[in-house]
């Protein structure tokens, strides 16, 4: 239970900064008077908050960690992490999102773009090549398996995207 209170923690420090804080400095937050807006809003807000929590609980209860400060004790491919590899960046990107609808903002919608865009970076740029120098193979295999941000239904991804092998035959599904 420490270590998920430790990722909640950090992760919601974080997200108080991008979710909270620089919104608020970037627009004039009145709910919108559509009742549209508010609806999609709340229902992005509501599924960013849960994929946030289930993310943070399962990546702390497999060892994993939400911290570059510390080491995780493996690389976590259980529960959501099995159709994207990093849920959490992605809640944050539903939440923003969510905000952007809840307030009817242009402002906000540009925002998320711009973390979003800003959190891509950050992940290929440092998270993953972290991750490759510490698991190699183990994480190498795991890219080719899990999309980084979105996993669709086989039939709508690129062919052999799932397969474990490299091999030149394709099954029967694909």
């Amino acid at each position: 239970m420490l270590p998920f209170l430790i990722s909640l923690l950090h992760s919601s420090a974080w997200s108080l900064i991008f979710l909270v804080v620089i919104p608020n400095l970037i627009a004039d937050l009145k709910l919108s008077q559509s009742s549209l807006c508010l609806r999609v809003g709340i229902a992005l807000l509501v599924l960013g908050l849960f994929l946030f929590l289930l993310s943070a609980w399962e990546l702390s209860r497999e060892g994993g960690t939400t911290t570059f400060l510390k080491k995780a004790k493996k690389l976590v491919r259980k529960g959501v992490y099995r159709y994207t590899r990093n849920p959490i960046y992605l809640a944050v990107g539903l939440i923003s999102l969510g905000e952007s609808s809840l307030f009817c903002s242009p402002a906000l919608f540009a925002y998320t773009l711009c973390l979003m865009g800003g959190l891509h970076l950050w992940v290929v740029l440092f998270e993953e090549p972290s991750l490759r120098r510490s698991y190699g193979q183990e994480f190498e295999d795991y890219s080719r398996e899990v999309p980084r941000w979105v996993a669709f239904p086989r039939k709508l991804t690129c062919s052999g995207r799932r397969r474990k092998s490299h091999s030149s035959q394709r099954s029967p599904l694909s």
